[in-house]
């Protein structure tokens, strides 16, 4: 088969020509329409332009300089039977790449909230005291007293946030408690711990630091004891299932075994038993002292208590301290004077106190030192002993 418009000749059937790619058969089928065309119009002596084969006819002429010049008249039927190429226009792309962005992006969205909120939370579980805990009985007067009773309605609530908040149940300004809470390393023993620096909501001046201990924090219905620090005789036995603190029959055995444990144990213990040794010398001094009545020798016992057990006083807050406690000015006067802080070294644990349960700015820690009742001298000094 020969292609009408570039004259290859290509094999016989095929749809398009090898060289110019022309389709035959729409080629052929025109080149068969044209010839039948002018058959038509050779038989009837007319064009389809309605001229005479007179006037078409070639004269003498013309036919003398086609013959001179073959390659004319053949470029010139050649260039008549050639049809022009379609015009192609180019495809536009398969669907829309702004959308297909937005669902990329949307799908990466999802996976991160997948992984903050669901993958994180499995790979790093909660801490053990997180949650809200029931007082199932109270003590003052030290474990071994403790007794068992739903009369109290005392909660502990300890928050992922690093925040706890301890009711007493009573309506007085010394039943709300607030704070923050950090966990102690567990050091392979039976024992959890976890230490509050909690604060009277109404009178701010005054905060007891206390443990949490429990011996099977996994188990909800289990008991932890909540010892103050300041006061070990005063303790909570408190049940993280609110049914069982108010109805189960609870013995002292179920309470954590608290031989082997300290209420200041974790970070400070080392600093509690060198001040206990502190204390033990300076209560040799007081009673050897004849001078001072029992009001002020109690006051003293108890000042030097809060600086060795609890720590962080300025001196304006640890005569508010020992006013709550009930002594009279007199004694207060007697405690401070005797006590042999330096207070100093008490605006630097307290600073260090509040960084290590939060993030704090120098002037933000400046304003929270001079707020706890220190010099402006004693929080240059605390300042500096923490890196600030």
């Amino acid at each position: 088969m020969i292609c009408p418009h570039c004259g290859h000749e290509t094999k016989e059937g095929a749809a398009f020509c090898t060289k110019c790619g022309s389709r035959l058969d729409e080629t052929a089928a025109e080149a068969s329409n044209d010839s039948l065309a002018g058959n038509v119009d050779d038989a009837s002596g007319k064009d389809r332009g309605g001229s005479s084969p007179v006037k078409d006819a070639v004269s003498p002429t013309d036919h003398t300089a086609n013959v001179a010049n073959p390659s004319v008249s053949q470029n010139v039927s050649s260039t008549q039977n050639v049809p022009t190429s379609p015009i192609t226009t180019p495809k536009k792309p398969n669907g829309k790449p702004i959308p297909r962005i937005v669902a990329a992006l949307a799908a990466v969205a999802v996976c991160g909230i997948l992984l903050v909120n669901v993958l994180i939370p499995l790979i790093s579980p909660k801490p053990w005291c997180i949650g809200t805990w029931y007082c199932a009985g109270v003590t003052t007067f030290g474990i071994e007293n403790l007794h068992f009773s739903d009369e109290t309605k005392a909660t502990l609530v300890i928050e992922a946030d690093g925040t706890a908040k301890l009711h007493l149940g009573g309506s007085d300004e010394y039943s709300d408690w607030t704070g923050s809470w950090k966990e102690n390393e567990h050091d392979g023993k039976d024992l959890h711990t976890a230490e509050l620096r909690l604060k009277s909501d109404k009178n701010t001046a005054l905060f007891i630091r206390y443990t949490l201990i429990c011996s099977n924090p996994n188990d909800k219905q289990s008991l932890a004891c909540l010892i103050a620090d300041v006061d070990t005789d005063m303790v909570l036995a408190l049940c993280r299932d609110k049914q069982a603190a108010q109805s189960s029959p609870w013995s002292r055995s179920d309470l954590p075994s608290l031989d082997s444990s300290s209420p200041s144990s974790g970070s400070h213990s080392s600093d509690s038993s060198s001040s206990r040794e502190h204390s033990s010398s300076r209560s040799d001094e007081r009673s050897s002292s004849s001078s001072a009545t029992l009001g002020q020798s109690n006051a003293l016992e108890s000042a030097q208590a809060y600086l060795d057990n609890v720590g962080g006083f300025s001196e304006s807050g640890l005569r508010d301290q020992l006013e709550f406690e009930g002594f009279s000015s007199s004694e207060i006067d007697y405690a401070i004077e005797h006590c042999g802080a330096n207070w100093n070294e008490q605006c630097a644990e307290c600073a260090q106190d509040y960084l290590d349960s939060m993030s704090m700015s120098r002037s933000e820690l400046y304003d929270q030192l001079e707020y706890e009742g220190f010099t402006s001298s004693q929080i240059a000094y605390g300042l500096a002993a923490v890196g600030y």
